[in-house]
């Protein structure tokens, strides 16, 4: 895991605003996560209820990925295919988040964050990832 970590923590600078990357299985058990530092004044506004940080939205997102993973099954209902991705917009944060079953990968952000920029790396995520989706499949047979 420690490969997957510094690759994660090689993508939070690579996006602006990007604040922190969550990897879940479907059920929402965290196996991996990567925050950037809270910067000072932001720790500040947050303590007013001026601005709310990224660890806010990361409290919530382990119930969000089983959630997400649902909304996907339903939408595969419909007959339009499968859905490899969302994007929450709340009024503080972004929440990208890919299908890369059975695993989910969460991508927690500012409002700035490049939601585009994220869901352009899909490709080269599924890639990295499919090593150890192969090994959490094996392990849930």
């Amino acid at each position: 895991m420690s490969e997957y970590r510094a690759f994660f923590e090689e993508l939070l600078t690579r996006v602006h605003g990007l604040e922190s990357i969550l990897l879940t299985d479907s059920q929402g058990a965290v196996l991996l996560q990567v925050t950037r530092p809270v910067a000072e004044d932001k720790v500040e506004g947050a303590a007013d209820g001026a601005e709310a940080d990224a660890g806010e939205a990361t409290v919530l997102e382990p119930a969000m990925s089983g959630v997400f993973v649902m909304a996907c099954d339903q939408a595969a209902k419909l007959g339009i295919g499968a859905t490899s991705s969302m994007i929450s917009y709340y009024e503080n944060n972004v929440i990208v988040q890919l299908n890369v079953a059975p695993l989910v990968l969460s991508f927690i952000g500012s409002h700035q964050v490049n939601a585009g920029a994220v869901l352009a790396m899909a490709p080269e995520l599924y890639a990295g990832l499919e090593p150890l989706c192969r090994v959490v499949m094996d392990f849930e047979e």
